[in-house]
Parts: structure tokens; C-alpha cells; sequence
């Protein structure tokens, strides 16, 4: 998985033969900060300059469906999940941390 300044986060699969291919593309407006998955692998988070981040959920077809959106008022530094994966945290230019549950999370 990778973040980028030309506002993707690219997610990449290995194949059996021990190639990798990329599996799904999410879109920013701005550049990405970061991204992450969480503990069990069912969701991610994205981390923008856009001030958004973005919540995803592996759908049962495999694809990357957004849950949510988290918004700050400067650029978002970066996001993350809690161990347990209940909560997810960002960080922002704009001088604060924010803590949202992940709902449905269980």
C-alpha cells in the first residue's frame, strides 16, 4: 500500500506466482500523507492535505467501500488505528488530535 502526492493511496496484492498487482485506487484532492490498515485488515484509513480523511471497509466482492469521513481545518498529518482497532486517530496542521470510533467495528 502506498501513499502519494499525486493524491492516490494505491493498494497492491501478491499473486501466486510471487508478482504484485494492484488490487484498488483511492482518490484525494490534495496530496496523501499516509495510509493504514487496521489490525484485522477489513478497513483503512486515509490521511490527506485535502483536511479529510478517509475511512474504508473491504466489501464482501473484495473492493474498498467508504464509510466515513473525518474533517479538520488545516492539512491531516496522519491517521491511524487503536490496537484493538475500535478507534481511529488523526492528526492535523491545525494543532489537534481527534478520536472517532469505528463503527460497526465489531
Amino acid at each position: 500500500m502506498t501513499a502519494s502526492c499525486d493524491h492516490t493511496a494505491k493498494i497492491h496484492g501478491l499473486q501466486v506466482d510471487g508478482s504484485w498487482v494492484e488490487k484498488a485506487i483511492i482518490y484525494h484532492k490534495d496530496w496523501l500523507r499516509s495510509v493504514t490498515f487496521s489490525p484485522d485488515g477489513c478497513h483503512l484509513v486515509t490521511a490527506s492535505s485535502d483536511k479529510k480523511a478517509k475511512i474504508y471497509g473491504l466489501s464482501h466482492n473484495g473492493s474498498w467501500v467508504i464509510k466515513a469521513i473525518i474533517s479538520h481545518k488545516r492539512p491531516i498529518t496522519s491517521a491511524t488505528f487503536s490496537a484493538d482497532g475500535r478507534y481511529i486517530v488523526t492528526a492535523s496542521e491545525d494543532y489537534t488530535a481527534r478520536i472517532t470510533e469505528l463503527r460497526g467495528s465489531n
